[in-house]
């Protein structure tokens, strides 16, 4: 329906509801200048259940249209203050409107297409993984290097991190993968000392960090994309300063606090490549299952988890959600190009 169409429609709807409540006014002020006659009496009979004079008797149309006019003031007072448009149906068709036919970008609600595009490419079961990796088999609980290998976890956080969102009613119970249950992972697997420091591997997805149109505000906002990033990309044991420069560095250094806290001896972080052809699991974290990240994406209206979505979608099922097969990383472009298809 054009938005021309809907205002005749809108007009007619108040010249209808206006004219009947004028009857209904001059009815009632005939009946009050009536001269009051003797009651007769009445045969027994039935009686009216309801008042003839009831609201219950104004017909549904005219209900309708009362109720649509509300409706719309209700909307038009919630929408107020920004750039929107809404179209309210029912089994008649259209019941109000506002600027339909109005240009607008959708903003968050593409998110709900990339929830639909990953439930259907990577499955319900899909799970990010992020590994602790060496080069060689540790020797008397020390490895040279750990290598910290990302998997694309868009929800990897501290423990200061997850208890601020858990004090936060806008994020408690959502889905959040525990950097310092990894680290127990590691000391559980023997290892006391790391001399030559954690090592940030974040080739999962390219290098670009914010998409080129993004305005200053939201790369301000939002954390730069990467492969290995923890606390949405935020400084700070709980993800309260500003963006980091370098994700995957950024995580090294946590889990390297991380460790030290429970008593391992770990050089200054880096960042780099693999360790070598065949490296060596010394311990790894899932994430919760898919559908749990996208109630966290939904629920919380989380850019970064939508954008790394979106690369891991141009990555395609990995090897148990390793590198790619063909070791290219993924891209934004790819991810949109399969969301569409």
């Amino acid at each position: 329906m054009s938005r021309a169409r809907a205002q005749r429609r809108g007009a007619r709807v108040r010249r209808i509801v206006v004219a009947v409540l004028a009857i209904m006014g001059t009815l009632a002020i005939l009946g009050a200048f009536q001269r009051p006659v003797a009651a007769r009496p009445r045969a027994p009979g039935p009686t009216l259940g309801t008042p003839l004079w009831s609201v219950r008797r104004i017909p549904q149309p005219i209900v309708d249209a009362v109720g649509a006019q509300q409706l719309r003031g209700e909307l038009l007072t919630a929408t107020a203050g920004n750039r929107a448009c809404f179209v309210v149906h029912d089994p008649n068709g259209i019941v109000t409107e506002s600027d339909a036919d109005t240009p607008l970008t959708p903003a968050s609600t593409i998110k709900l297409l990339t929830a639909i595009a990953a439930l259907d490419r990577l499955g319900p079961e899909f799970r990010f993984r992020t590994r602790a990796q060496s080069a060689a088999a540790p020797r008397a609980g020390t490895v040279d290097r750990l290598y910290l290998v990302g998997g694309g976890d868009p929800l990897l956080a501290t423990p200061e991190r997850i208890a601020r969102d858990n004090a936060d009613p806008k994020t408690t119970g959502l889905a959040t993968t525990a950097l310092l249950t990894l680290a127990e992972r590691i000391t559980a697997a023997g290892i006391t000392a790391i001399p030559g420091g954690i090592i940030g591997i974040d080739d999962r997805y390219d290098a670009v960090r914010y998409l080129p149109d993004w305005s200053a505000a939201a790369r301000a906002a939002i954390g730069p994309i990467g492969g290995l990033t923890v606390n949405d990309g935020f400084t700070g044991a709980a993800g309260t300063g500003g963006v980091v420069t370098d994700p995957a560095l950024n995580a090294a250094t946590e889990l390297t606090r991380l460790l030290q806290g429970r008593g391992v001896t770990v050089g200054p972080p880096g960042r780099g490549g693999p360790p070598s052809a065949s490296p060596i699991e010394i311990a790894a974290i899932e994430s919760a299952p898919l559908p749990a990240i996208l109630t966290e994406m939904l629920s919380a209206s989380d850019n970064l988890t939508a954008e790394i979505l979106v690369r891991e979608l141009g990555a395609g099922p990995g090897a148990d959600n390793a590198t790619p097969d063909n070791a290219t990383p993924a891209t934004s472009a790819g991810g949109t190009d399969a969301a569409r298809a």
